[in-house]
């Protein structure tokens, strides 16, 4: 007698992912069940350095930050400054001391939902890419998708130090917006017509959430 059974999620699942391709290159995959928000967050990470040359570095920390890109390329200097501070939506205190003490694995409602490396583990680089001590896997239990979506994800400096080394804008998933306005002012032909152009709707920093074509409606 045997038993078997496929392995798989129990149901739909979103995914959010960050693909590197700078200093660091690599994927980091978030995925949630696309039915219950509370669910838990499996989060999948394959970072290294870019250049075979590298030397290998350890305890950098990495956070989920407020806001995408606002530069054109993430490799365009101070574009990790763009992304603002780290995703807190329940302002968890992170003054003085007490932070780096209550926040860690164990506890990790006591960590802003954006810091990953406080809630899991600190990631090490290395110049070879693939291998297993490249990949590191976690269940994350206090983030959420639809919040996560449209922001970005942050690597910072070797021995857990500040600077931004690296940096992925924004977090792409599966979101849908829809909305219907009228506006007479836009003309589809003529001198002044809107076809052709560009559309582009930012975060409140000033970064661009998507830039959209506009096409004529016969071209559909």
């Amino acid at each position: 007698l045997f038993a078997c059974a496929s392995l798989g999620y129990p149901g739909e699942v979103t995914v959010a992912k960050a693909a590197f391709r700078g200093l660091v290159v690599g994927t980091v995959l978030f995925t949630q069940l696309s039915s219950d928000p509370y669910s838990d967050v499996s989060v999948f990470m394959d970072l290294s350095y870019g250049q075979l040359s590298a030397p290998s570095t350890m305890n950098h920390n990495w956070h989920v930050h407020n806001y995408p890109i606002s530069t054109e390329t993430d490799s365009d200097k101070g574009g990790c400054l763009s992304t603002g501070g780290h995703w807190n939506p329940y302002n968890i205190d992170t003054t003085g001391s007490v932070y780096t003490v209550n926040c860690a694995p164990d506890s990790p409602f006591a960590c802003e939902v954006g810091d990953i490396s406080g809630k899991h583990k600190t990631v090490d680089l290395q110049s070879e890419m693939g291998t297993v001590a490249t990949k590191n896997f976690y269940t994350d239990t206090t983030s959420w998708l639809s919040g996560m979506i449209g922001r970005s994800l942050v690597i910072h400096g070797p021995n857990q130090t500040g600077p931004r080394i690296a940096c992925f804008g924004d977090l792409t998933g599966q979101n849908n917006f829809q909305n219907q306005d009228m506006d007479g002012n836009m003309p589809l032909s003529g001198p002044n017509s809107i076809i052709g152009r560009s559309l582009v709707i930012h975060y409140a920093n000033g970064s661009r959430l998507v830039p959209l074509r506009i096409i004529h409606p016969q071209t559909f």
